[in-house]
């Protein structure tokens, strides 16, 4: 397994290699995501696969949320603008995001 260091959470993350890793070249990478209205910290989150858009955020790939995460929409805790709304696709819980209503970081790219 893969363990990644996280600097701002100070702990070690272990990259999810699974059907969904391997079909995106195995190419994965944590990003950080903010409310774009107020700049609030919503989620890290990694995302398998190239560096292009992010529409939806699968709840196995959330890795630390600082909203509440699993009851309803994602949604920012301080101005309470939703970012993403949740919904099952192909047979997995996730979040359909809401374009130009977050902005995302990368912090670490893995390949391989």
């Amino acid at each position: 397994m893969t363990r990644v260091k996280i600097p701002e959470l100070d702990f070690q993350y272990g990259i999810k290699k699974d059907v969904y890793y391997r079909e995106h070249q195995n190419r994965t990478s944590i990003v950080r995501i903010f409310c774009r209205e107020c700049g609030t910290k919503l989620l890290l989150y990694q995302k398998d696969g190239k560096q292009g858009w992010l529409k939806w955020c699968y709840f196995d790939r959330i890795i630390k949320p600082w909203f509440n995460s699993r009851n309803s929409n994602m949604q920012c805790p301080k101005c309470n603008r939703v970012i993403g709304k949740k919904t099952v696709r192909k047979g997995r819980l996730s979040y359909e995001i809401i374009r130009k209503s977050f902005k995302r970081r990368t912090i670490v790219r893995v390949k391989g």
